[in-house]
């Protein structure tokens, strides 16, 4: 199981391997409900909007309710440099997830692993799907 922090494309690509190689069957995402608010959110601001059609939004809104795991109750943590990244650690702990794919190189990507789970790169992922 896995949990990615932000699942975008970079100016490189480097997620298009981790979409490539992505088995629903094989892994997990974990996401908090307060994230998919979050989401909803941001793809109705004007800026998004514009760019991302309003059936194409529901449409990844849909897909990640569908694919994804949502966590209930998270612990506390308080691990991370970046304080506003503990939920991050807290939700990858409660969701058993093996892998907490990032591109946060000072705070969490720092950290290398918390408790289980190893911290990774979207780069370094998307070699172990390979």
């Amino acid at each position: 199981m896995f949990f990615i922090e932000q699942f975008r494309t970079s100016r490189r690509g480097m997620h298009t391997p981790i979409r490539t190689n992505f088995k629903p069957s094989s892994t997990r995402q974990c996401v908090r409900s307060a994230q998919n608010d979050e989401l909803k959110a941001t793809l109705r601001k004007p800026a998004v909007a514009a760019r991302i059609k309003p059936y194409n939004a529901g449409r990844l809104v849909n897909a990640l309710k569908e694919l994804a795991e949502t966590i209930g109750p998270l612990p506390r943590v308080k691990r991370s440099p970046d304080p506003t990244d503990d939920f991050l650690l807290a939700l990858s702990e409660a969701g058993r997830a093996d892998y907490l794919v990032t591109g946060d190189k000072s705070g969490l990507l720092a950290l290398t692993l918390h408790q289980a789970t190893r911290i990774v790169s979207a780069r370094d992922f998307a070699a172990l799907l390979a």
